[in-house]
């Protein structure tokens, strides 16, 4: 069943499943793990899922609105008042919908955004943790312009979010 989407698509891999009351029912595979060789792929491999993460973020962030532990102009420095004093005073009142909808001031990626990733790979404890590290290295640089002014697709502003949906929600920093 998955070959014509893996044709159509011209994708080198392709997995589904499918879930019924929390069950996966049904799973399969079909395709190479690298293009231009014969290596197939099985539903046991694990896929790059990559920016469509974001979306899941986004979605987790709205359902923490909805549970009233955020508002869509809650701001940085709201969710992390530990990190005001030495944060760049722009990014103080950057919104939660400005970082979802990338026009928080920080800019896309860009080399120091890339050094800063780098780093927090060598940084002691759990993902939740790592991205607390990265907004305490982070929140204290310069915006590259005013929020709400510009779009610019930024990671950066989505592993912020990450952090606040996780310390509004009382994970940031369990031990898993």
């Amino acid at each position: 069943m998955l070959k014509p989407y893996l044709l159509r698509y011209d994708l080198p891999a392709i997995a589904a499943a499918l879930v019924k009351d929390g069950k996966i029912i049904s799973a399969g595979a079909f395709g190479t793990r690298r293009i231009g060789e014969n290596i197939p792929v099985t539903v046991n491999d694990r896929f790059h899922i990559g920016s469509d993460t974001k979306a899941m973020t986004a979605l987790l962030a709205a359902m923490r609105v909805e549970e009233g532990k955020l508002r869509w102009n809650s701001t940085v420095t709201e969710v992390f008042p530990e990190l005001a004093e030495r944060m760049d005073p722009c990014l103080r009142s950057v919104t939660l919908e400005q970082l979802l909808s990338h026009t928080s001031g920080i800019p896309a990626d860009n080399e120091s955004i890339f050094n800063a990733y780098r780093e927090a790979m060598f940084q002691d404890g759990n993902l939740d943790n790592l991205r607390y590290w990265l907004v305490q290295q982070w929140s204290k640089r310069p915006l590259e312009f005013d929020p709400g002014s510009t779009f610019a697709y930024s990671n950066m502003g989505y592993t912020i979010v990450g952090a606040i949906i996780e310390r509004v929600s009382g994970r940031l920093g369990r031990k898993r």
